[in-house]
């Protein structure tokens, strides 16, 4: 269902483009009409997580569309100076202008056309080769001939036609040896079981301090439960813990910052961290952070969260307008982290571990950081959330969407770990193999393989889609001058 929606809307884009002289004004409209439909929940949240009042919540929401929908104008732009030149006779025109702008044009939700189409498992395997970006280009290419051939203003024999449709049979035959190669590696790589909780609090009781020690029972009880069925490790989501961790701390049994004093088996929960500024000075800096415990209470390490959230964690422009502070009296005062976070957790029964790639909450969406995650020698990506700020609204499956891609990018298992929902894992071929109904507490039971290849996609980054832009638009360029 999601990959025939892309493509009907893809063919639906692309015959605006093809059909309009000018069709700024109409890819304005669609872009609007998507904004306004796709992140429909931003008010609430934004009154939810920053405390905004209803009517400023709403106003954000206006401008948000505004803006984000002028990616489709200078998507349109680009297409009115590519379309004359031999890039508009080869159908690249409008796949090109869309590349360009998908990347460059700053989103602070940052979907890419191609994300409805993981399931395409053959077409989505590419990803670990080129990122998601010209995954986008290609489909609006086969979008544009498809069109030009059903308007029969191209043969089906044509060369323009031709090149594609090969390329088209050479991708989706490729990804299928893939997937049949990884399917055949993954049962010769070592097995670790990871118990996942989802404890379900709403934002309510989990900021309560009142219900602080009920709502840790509510994860020490589910994760009996799952260490029982066989966990070698447990892994709890973003914040789990309000009781302030100073980073210097080497262990936290007998202190209030410890979440399970009882607990012989390693652990992955979601704090709040401090650290003093100097010695004499009683500012601090403050970090969403997550925290690795070995059986004996022993801190692993602290990975702080790097790309922290505006009106929620931070408020932009406070730093010279301190009054913008009191339009949003729940934004915190969060300093971002600067180091990637690959935790060592041992495996007591063979002397293995597992090395976490540790995300929190929106870093999931980054394709960068899992990427150095995986160079920093991580074989399986962690990410904690606390995704209660969405509502019963579609957001929460949204998120997971487009982290999933991260699993194809790096050929690494994803756990995703919240508080209440979309909790899931999923695989190298971005399938969620299981997952938690959102908004019921659950345990899952995590069978992953440890992978350690690094993909070119790893190694690389968007090097494809660089490639394709400084490629192609030198052509029309020299076309251009030749008119």
């Amino acid at each position: 269902m999601a990959v025939t929606c892309t493509v009907i809307t893809a063919l639906l884009l692309v015959y605006i483009a093809a059909e309009d002289v000018s069709p700024t004004k109409r890819l304005y409209i669609f872009g609007l009409v998507f904004s306004l439909v796709a992140f429909y929940w931003i008010p609430q949240t934004l009154q939810y997580f920053g405390g905004f009042p209803r009517w400023l919540s709403y106003l954000l929401f206006a401008v948000y569309c505004l803006l984000s929908s002028l990616q489709f104008v200078l998507c349109a732009y680009l297409l009115k100076k590519l379309k004359p030149t031999l890039l508009g006779r080869w159908q690249v025109a409008f796949p090109l202008a869309w590349l360009i702008t998908e990347m460059f044009w700053p989103r602070l939700f940052p979907w890419n056309f191609a994300h409805p189409l993981i399931s395409w498992t053959s077409f989505s395997a590419l990803a670990e080769v080129t990122g998601v970006y010209p995954l986008s280009f290609l489909i609006f290419w086969w979008a544009s001939v498809m069109l030009s051939v059903g308007q029969k203003k191209l043969s089906y024999r044509d060369k323009k036609v031709l090149f594609p449709l090969c390329l088209f049979v050479i991708v989706s035959l490729g990804g299928h040896w893939r997937s049949r190669y990884f399917v055949q590696l993954e049962q010769s790589l070592p097995l670790a079981k990871i118990g996942i909780v989802q404890g379900n609090l709403e934002a309510v009781e989990k900021n309560d301090l009142k219900l602080f020690s009920a709502n840790i029972k509510t994860y020490q009880d589910l994760s009996t439960k799952v260490l029982a069925a066989g966990a070698e490790i447990l892994v709890w989501p973003e914040a789990v813990i309000n009781h302030w961790t100073p980073v210097e701390a080497k262990n936290v049994r007998g202190y209030k910052f410890d979440p399970f004093p009882s607990l012989q088996t390693p652990l992955i929960y979601g704090a709040m961290a401090y650290q003093r500024k100097d010695s004499e000075s009683k500012d601090s800096d403050y970090y969403n952070s997550a925290i690795g415990l070995d059986a004996q209470g022993n801190i692993l390490g602290l990975y702080h969260k790097r790309i922290l959230m505006p009106f929620g964690e931070y408020m932009p422009f406070a730093q010279w307008l301190p009054q913008l502070k009191d339009l949003s009296p729940q934004t915190g005062d969060f300093t971002a982290g600067d180091k990637v976070g690959v935790l060592s957790l041992p495996l007591e029964e063979d002397g293995r571990s597992v090395k976490a790639g540790l995300l929190i909450c929106y870093e999931d969406l980054i394709p960068s950081l899992a990427r150095n995650s995986a160079l920093a020698g991580a074989d399986v990506l962690v990410n904690l959330t606390n995704d209660a700020w969405y509502g019963h609204s579609a957001a929460s499956e949204q998120h997971h969407l487009l982290a999933m891609w991260r699993a194809i990018e790096t050929r690494r298992y994803l756990l995703r770990v919240t508080n209440t929902g979309y909790t899931g894992v999923v695989n190298v071929f971005g399938r969620t193999v299981e997952s938690l109904p959102i908004f019921t507490s659950g345990i899952i039971l995590a069978s992953i393989r440890q992978y350690s290849l690094q993909t070119f996609y790893t190694l690389y980054g968007n090097l494809v889609s660089w490639l394709i832009i400084l490629i192609l638009l030198p052509i029309s360029l020299k076309k251009i001058k030749e008119r």
